[in-house]
Formats: C-alpha cells, structure tokens, sequence
C-alpha cells in the first residue's frame, strides 16, 4: 500500500490518501508513518481515504486492528476518520472494527463519504 500526506491547516487535519491494498503486512509501516507525520504537524486529527483501497483483512484482523494501532501509536488521543468504497463499507469487519473501536475508548468511524468524515472529524469532541 502506498499513501500520500496532505496537511489542512485551517482545519488541523492530516488527510492520508491510500492506493493498493489495504493488508495486515501494509498496516504496521503505514501506522508508523501516519503517527510519525502526525507528531511532526502537532495534530491528531486524521482523515483517511481508502477508497481506492481493496480493504484485505478478515474478521480476525478486524477484531486485532486496535491493538494493532495502540501498538504502533495511534491510540485514544487520535480522532481518525476513514473513507472507504461501498464494497469496503459492506463488509462484516468494518462496523466489527468500529464497534471494537468504540468499546475501547478510540474515536474512530467510517464513511463513504469525505465530506461527512471531516465534518464529523472537526464537530466532534477533540481528543484527549
């Protein structure tokens, strides 16, 4: 997988634009680096967009993401917005995966849509 940093500074949003599959081996080296450009820009807001992204994790993997992202960084101090495709949006393990999030204190929701996902991003509650 591939990403690309854009910065919105008059919104404080670090917006990650993904190509290629989305995997369990792609996730550790793009946590790292979304965590890293995110401390270099002083903010933990992030949008994510993988719509062009085949998502390629099972249920399992799902179920593991949170861990795996407090592992790499992104912990309950990251507010995180993802933008996904419509048939990335009707797997099992995405409303799993928010669901996971939501239990263990970690603001994190999916959209179709990028405009909902930075409006939910700058009118919810700032993290920790």
């Amino acid at each position: 997988m591939d990403w690309l940093f854009e910065y919105l500074p008059d919104q404080g949003v670090l917006v990650i634009t993904t190509a290629g599959p989305v995997t369990p081996d792609s996730l550790p080296e793009f946590l790292d680096a979304a965590v890293a450009e995110s401390d270099r820009l002083g903010t933990r807001t992030l949008l994510v967009d993988h719509r062009d992204s085949p998502v390629e994790l099972s249920l399992l993997d799902f179920h593991q993401l949170p861990r795996v992202e407090i592992k790499h960084g992104l912990t309950d101090k990251h507010r995180v917005a993802f933008v996904v495709a419509t048939a990335t949006m009707a797997m099992n393990g995405v409303r799993h995966y928010e669901n996971r999030e939501f239990n263990n204190g970690l603001p994190r929701r999916t959209f179709l849509d990028r405009e909902a996902a930075l409006d939910w991003l700058l009118n919810g509650p700032s993290p920790r």
